[in-house]
């Protein structure tokens, strides 16, 4: 009698410790973000072919090594957009961003994993990376504002913004 209470009662405390880790939030498709990105019509998909020195940069920029060979964009004209994944605390966050000739001009947050800090895909924290641009040491020319109990999420979507605008310097350029 007492055995389905006690299973009864771990499948309740550890169901949701289940679901926090296997659960996503889709918030855009791919497709979604790039008619977001090009209304009139998305351009095709392109590649930029990561070199040693880009990688080598790339490292740096994300804090890690970076090992992919090339990096899938689309680019109408001066505007490229990126769809990257990197990991926040434990699970990938796969965002989004559109970059022109003035820096950043949107984020968006297509995919969030972890079971905290969502709140990054909220337009109160994506506006910050507006208009963003790279200064001296591939560092953005503003600080962005944390969010309590989401800083690695935070950080994940910063060195990415890093990245893709010196993607983006080096797609525009060759």
């Amino acid at each position: 009698m007492w055995k389905p209470v006690v299973v009864g009662w771990l499948l309740c405390m550890l169901a949701p410790m289940a679901s926090a880790h296997g659960t996503h939030i889709r918030y855009l498709t791919q497709d979604e973000f790039l008619v977001l990105a090009f209304p009139e019509q998305t351009p095709q998909l392109q590649f930029i072919m990561m070199n040693a020195v880009l990688r080598d940069e790339a490292a740096q920029i994300m804090e890690r090594r970076v090992s992919v060979a090339r990096q899938r964009y689309w680019r109408a004209g001066d505007r490229t957009a990126w769809i990257m994944e990197e990991i926040g605390k434990e699970y990938p966050i796969t965002m989004g961003f559109v970059v022109g000739p003035e820096g950043i001009e949107k984020v968006r947050i297509l995919v969030y994993r972890e079971p905290r800090g969502g709140e990054v895909h909220e337009r109160f924290f994506t506006r910050q990376f507006e208009g963003a641009v790279l200064a001296n040491g591939n560092r953005l020319d503003r600080p962005i504002d944390n969010i309590t109990g989401a800083t690695l999420s935070v950080d994940a979507v910063t060195r990415v913004a890093r990245l893709v605008l010196r993607l983006h310097a080096e797609a525009i350029s060759g």
